[in-house]
C-alpha cells in the first residue's frame, strides 16, 4: 500500500507541475483515496493479477523504443502546414467619406477578419492593416 501511496503522490504531483503547499495536501489526499481504493477493489476481487516480466517487458519495450520516432513523425506532420501554409498581405484601408476614421478602421480589421481563411495581425501606420491569409486568392477579395 505504501508504494501505491508513493507512486501516486508522485504522478499527482508530476501532473500539477508544482511542489505547493495546496498542491501537496491535495497529492496526498488524492494518494491516500486512491491507495485505499486499491486495497478495497483488490479485496473484493479474490483475483490476484500479476503479470511475469516475460508477459510485457517486450511490448513495452518497442513501444518505448518507437516512442522518439512516433513523437517525431506527429510532430512533422503538425508542423509542416505550418512552415508552409498562409501568406502575409498588407491591403490598403479604403477611406470613407464622412465617417469617423477610428471607426472606420475598426469595421475594415473587423470585416477582413470575420472570413475563418483571413485575420487582421495589426495595423500599419493608420492606412495599412497586415493581415494573414491561410489559402485561396489574393487580395482581390478585400472588404470594399
Amino acid at each position: 500500500m505504501a508504494l501505491t501511496w508513493t507512486a501516486l503522490f508522485g504522478i499527482y504531483l508530476l501532473l500539477t507541475g508544482e511542489a505547493a503547499t495546496d498542491e501537496i495536501i491535495a497529492a496526498a489526499a488524492a494518494a491516500a483515496a486512491g491507495s485505499a481504493l486499491s486495497v478495497a477493489v483488490r479485496a473484493g476481487s479474490g483475483h490476484t493479477f500479476r503479470l511475469a516480466p516475460a508477459v510485457w517487458l517486450p511490448p513495452v519495450g518497442r513501444a518505448l523504443a518507437a516512442l522518439p520516432r512516433e513523437v517525431g513523425t506527429v510532430g512533422w506532420h503538425l508542423l509542416k502546414p505550418c512552415l508552409s501554409a498562409g501568406r502575409m498581405e498588407t491591403p490598403a484601408l479604403l477611406k470613407a467619406a464622412g465617417s469617423d476614421p477610428a471607426t472606420n478602421r475598426a469595421v475594415q480589421v473587423l470585416a477582413a477578419s470575420l472570413a475563418p481563411n483571413r485575420f487582421v495581425v495589426s495595423l500599419v501606420q493608420s492606412e495599412r492593416m497586415l493581415t494573414h491569409r491561410l489559402a485561396g486568392p489574393s487580395t482581390s477579395d478585400a472588404p470594399r
